[in-house]
């Protein structure tokens, strides 16, 4: 269970320097993503236009729907299991693309745990699972209109002490994404 998510201050340089470089690679990920025509994953102006001239009904509507979808499919043997969020929110100018990110103090055993991301909408995201000091980050397979789960996984050697997830959507996916963290070895 997730007893507190908290945010983090990046006070030395070599933490800066850390977060610097994860945000260079997420950019960099984030800036090849292309679809199965090699043409940049990102919707059109006049998609986005039509998105704000349906109303916020329509985007609440579907986004409700969306994240009832991600919320049935749920492993009951997870270690932490977080319910659907949306990747945007509704805002007075239009939709602003949000950044899921949890932290957690708790202690880890060792052992291999997987980071299981459930998505519906449309859209690429990518994760990042960090445990102590072990972490993995890479991109998931596209959000579908059907509910898609995609994993990334992490190795304990020796107990840690505080867990990281960050799921960082890429340019204007708009879907629900719950997590749940399983151990599987």
């Amino acid at each position: 269970m997730i007893p507190s998510l908290r945010r983090v201050g990046f006070r030395t340089f070599t933490e800066r320097l850390a977060l610097g470089l994860v945000v260079t690679f997420v950019t960099v990920v984030l800036a090849g993503c292309t679809d199965a025509d090699g043409d940049i994953s990102r919707a059109s102006p006049a998609s986005a236009s039509s998105a704000q001239a349906g109303g916020s009904a329509n985007f609440v509507a579907r986004m409700d729907a969306l994240l009832a979808d991600v919320n049935q499919v749920k492993d009951p043997g997870a270690v932490v299991s977080v319910p659907a969020r949306p990747t945007v929110v509704q805002r007075q100018h239009g939709v602003q693309t949000m950044i899921i990110r949890d932290e957690d103090a708790g202690t880890w055993t060792p052992g291999k745990y997987r980071l299981v991301v459930r998505c519906a909408g449309e859209g690429v995201l990518v994760a990042h699972l960090s445990l102590g000091g072990r972490s993995n980050i890479r991109q998931l397979d596209a959000c579908t209109a059907a509910t898609m789960t995609d994993a990334v996984e992490v190795q304990l050697d020796q107990p840690a002490h505080n867990s990281v997830v960050v799921i960082v959507p890429a340019g204007e996916s708009m879907a629900a994404v719950g997590y749940q963290i399983e151990k599987v070895g």
